[in-house]
C-alpha cells in the first residue's frame, strides 16, 4: 500500500519539482560515499520463501518487503502459492490474500474452504 500511495504522491509532486528545481538549476549534487555505500545481493527464489517457523513480525516483514513484485510464497502439499496481503492481530500472523499456483489471487477464507490452511 505504501508503494501505491508513493508512487500517487509522486506523480503529483514531481512535474512541480522539475520546474522549480531542475529547470532553473537550483540544486546541489551530492556524490555518493562510497564507503558508507552497501551491497545486496541479487534475489533468488529461495529468498522469496516464508519460513514459518519464524515470528509472525518476520513473516510479514518478508511479506511485505517482496510485495508487490517478486512476491513471498509458501509451499503447501507440493504446490507454491503466493501471499499477497497479510497483517498481525493479536500477535498472530492473518493471512488475507493469496495466489495459489496456476489460481486467481482470491481472499485466503476461500482458499481454506477446499484447501488446507497455510498457517
Amino acid at each position: 500500500s505504501l508503494h501505491d500511495k508513493l508512487a500517487e504522491l509522486g506523480s503529483k509532486v514531481l512535474p512541480g519539482y522539475i520546474s522549480d528545481h531542475l529547470i532553473t538549476g537550483q540544486f546541489t549534487l551530492t556524490p555518493q560515499d562510497h564507503v558508507q555505500a552497501s551491497y545486496c545481493k541479487k534475489i533468488q527464489k529461495t529468498d522469496l520463501e516464508l519460513d514459518l517457523k519464524q515470528t509472525p513480525i518476520q513473516i510479514l516483514r518478508k511479506i511485505r518487503a517482496f510485495s508487490p513484485i517478486p512476491r513471498a510464497f509458501v509451499i503447501n502439499y507440493n504446490r507454491r502459492g503466493k501471499i499477497l496481503d497479510a497483517k498481525i492481530v493479536d500477535d498472530e500472523l492473518n493471512i488475507l490474500q493469496v495466489k495459489p499456483e496456476g489460481k486467481s489471487i482470491m481472499s485466503y477464507h476461500d482458499y481454506c474452504l477446499a484447501h488446507p490452511k497455510i498457517l
